[in-house]
């Protein structure tokens, strides 16, 4: 049995394979919509579900179809959102009884896309703690890099380009985000689609 919701097209991992995949690698708790929004961003690049896209947003890389998954997944009773009110709202998703025998089974038959969530989720949570901002960092620093792929990637470079998209980045924050990219396209489980400056960038010590 598959998490697949009406008119959702059958497909190796979907949005909701993937969202309750993310879940069951950790423990079925993952705090901050933030960190679910960049584990999906990171996980996508190596699995490839074409109907996941991002655009750029004050987080960084923002998916929609993420979202709604999420927001079905909850109203499915799948999935538990817990709010918690402080200056601003805290999200924590949790799968359900029901979301955990199905998440079980949806990784049972996706073994292997499984493993490369867990990849990703296990990279972040050792160097970054599953942290949002370092997290954010790296997402905002790939998703340039992709998309401007000729661009100096030196920091002032990035600093620069990240204004292009909104974001107000600091030297700190550039190098976190590279140093969690270093980690993850280490681990063999990123598509690193990033141009060539990119490649060499990464590579520095």
């Amino acid at each position: 049995m598959r998490f697949i919701m009406w008119g959702e097209r059958r497909q190796a991992l979907n949005r909701y394979d993937l969202l309750a995949s993310m879940l069951y690698a950790n423990e079925g708790v993952i705090r901050d919509r933030t960190v679910v929004q960049k584990l999906a961003y990171f996980a996508n690049l190596r699995l490839g579900n074409e109907e996941i896209s991002y655009r750029d947003y004050f987080y960084g890389p923002f998916s929609k179809e993420v979202a709604l998954g999420l927001e079905h997944l909850a109203s499915s009773l799948f999935i538990r959102e817990i709010v918690r009110k402080t200056p601003i709202e805290r999200y924590t998703y949790e799968l359900t009884e029901d979301g955990m025998y199905l998440a079980a089974k949806a990784v049972e038959e996706s073994p292997r896309e499984h493993d490369v969530v867990k990849s990703v989720l296990a990279t972040c949570r050792e160097h970054c703690s599953l942290h949002a901002r370092p997290m954010s960092c790296a997402a905002k620093i790939h998703f340039m890099l992709e998309h401007e792929p000729g661009h100096d990637p030196s920091p002032p470079g990035m600093r620069a380009m990240a204004l292009d998209f909104g974001w107000n980045m600091t030297d700190r924050e550039i190098d976190q985000g590279m140093a969690l990219l270093r980690w993850l396209e280490g681990t063999g489980v990123a598509a690193w689609r990033c141009g060539s400056g990119a490649s060499e960038y990464l590579a520095r010590p």
